[in-house]
């Protein structure tokens, strides 16, 4: 790959999910990797031990031939300085994607609520089952409060009761409709490298319920209502309070050109630094 770099002329290379090629640190092209998290040290039991392996050597190989370093969040910064404290690490934190900075229109948003087949009120949940992501035991916690509403998680059902309706694959344009209809939204993950979900529930304008824990916990938002997720009162009350608040909140101002411009000059900065 890095003959192919070179052949094509290539000045900047960014490996944006924690590996660069090897060799890359000998060509003369500059070099720069985004570590999202490292979270199969932090939770080993969420992965295989080939993956734990396969993941810590090329965070090493990373590390070692990477110009520049970026992480999505001062939680990741941490543990990456823990790991590897000879490095000088820059953060930079994700924001959401284009397509949530529009607001969808009623009509819009039920044409996509159709196509799924979703005909209930519901709090939305975004998670695999994996233990980490608590999804299972946090819904548990919750069911006696949320009443009538239904919980749609975007996802793998696992373990998870039949009540809870779950779709495997969304189209992520179709993603912020299904935001701004829910009537609130969860995160239970005990872990994160930044958490984006958290982020787009509240661009949507929904109030979402999360770990007190950081990343989770540093959201500067109203709407981002954090609890110890692992205890049933705690959980409880937060998704009560979530609830109140969707009734009558009108919702976050949007990102607007200027996020996305400073987020892009951010980048650029980087990669025209010496």
């Amino acid at each position: 790959m890095v003959k192919d770099l070179m052949k094509d002329g290539i000045k900047v290379y960014h490996g944006l999910s924690g590996e660069l090629p090897i060799g890359i640190n000998k060509s003369g092209i500059k070099s720069i990797v985004t570590i999202h998290d490292l979270l199969w040290q932090e939770f080993p039991e969420d992965y295989s031990v080939v993956d734990r392996y396969v993941y810590d050597w090329k965070l090493k190989g990373a590390v070692k031939q990477a110009d520049k370093i970026i992480a999505v969040s001062e939680q990741t910064k941490t543990k990456l300085l823990e790991a590897y404290p000879e490095n000088n690490v820059a953060v930079i934190n994700p924001i959401v994607a284009p397509e949530f900075f529009h607001q969808h229109d009623l009509k819009e948003n039920q044409e996509v609520l159709k196509r799924y087949g979703i005909d209930k009120n519901y709090v939305l949940a975004i998670g695999n089952s994996k233990g980490r992501k608590n999804i299972k035991q946090f819904i548990d916690f919750i069911i006696a409060e949320i009443h009538d509403l239904s919980i749609l998680l975007i996802g793998n059902r696992g373990d998870l009761p039949e009540s809870v309706k779950v779709i495997n694959q969304v189209a992520y344009q179709d993603m912020p409709a299904l935001y701004q209809s829910a009537i609130a939204c969860i995160y239970p993950s005990l872990g994160e490298g930044f958490g984006l979900p958290i982020l787009e529930a509240i661009t949507s304008g929904k109030a979402v319920v999360t770990h007190d824990a950081s990343p989770m916990n540093t959201f500067d938002s109203p709407l981002c209502l954090t609890c110890d997720t692992r205890d049933k009162l705690s959980a409880r009350k937060a998704m009560k309070k979530a609830i109140e608040i969707s009734a009558i909140v009108a919702g976050e101002s949007k990102p607007d050109a200027k996020v996305q411009r400073y987020y892009a000059e951010t980048f650029m900065n980087i990669y025209q630094s010496p």
